[in-house]
């Protein structure tokens, strides 16, 4: 796969996509289960309020995905790993209190499915899909965070 950290992305094609997690201060919900849940989701939203992430083929896309503060304004505490099913992505950027060095899990350059989100922190992501065109997912690969609505739907385009 070409090398994209120099590649030019179009404007349209930058994205910056926030978890959103409940924090210390921040009241359990209730779901249809009866159980409580803390709040996981992206930009603010459950799986089932999100539009599709529309995204184009064909062309450099880069997602910059952004782990910095709870619900309560207290900084972010927990990495979340994030995963995109169907196209591979190469990790361009990192914010991290640690540096570029936060993570055994990858090194700026790889070509990963999921890489972890640091806490507080972003990664920056690209990729172009050229294989596939249609619906896919982007989730927390934390599998219960994912479960109670730390995902959204991709569409390429």
């Amino acid at each position: 796969m070409a090398d994209l950290r120099n590649a030019t992305v179009l404007e349209g094609n930058r994205r910056t996509i926030r978890y959103t997690q409940a924090g210390p201060s921040t009241p359990r919900e209730g779901r249809a289960d009866g159980n409580a849940y803390p709040f996981l989701g992206f930009d603010g939203m459950l799986f089932a309020e999100h539009e599709p992430l529309i995204l184009p083929r064909d062309e450099v896309v880069e997602l910059t995905v952004v782990n910095d503060v709870c619900l309560d304004g207290t900084p972010a505490y927990e990495s979340h790993p994030i995963h995109l099913h169907t196209n591979h992505f190469q990790v361009v950027g990192v914010s991290s209190p640690l540096g570029g060095d936060y993570s055994p899990d990858f090194r700026l350059g790889d070509w990963r499915d999921t890489v972890a989100v640091p806490a507080p922190g972003s990664v920056t992501l690209r990729f172009v899909a050229r294989d596939f065109g249609g619906d896919t997912l982007l989730h927390c690969h934390t599998l219960v965070h994912e479960d109670v609505g730390m995902q959204m739907l991709v569409r390429i385009v």
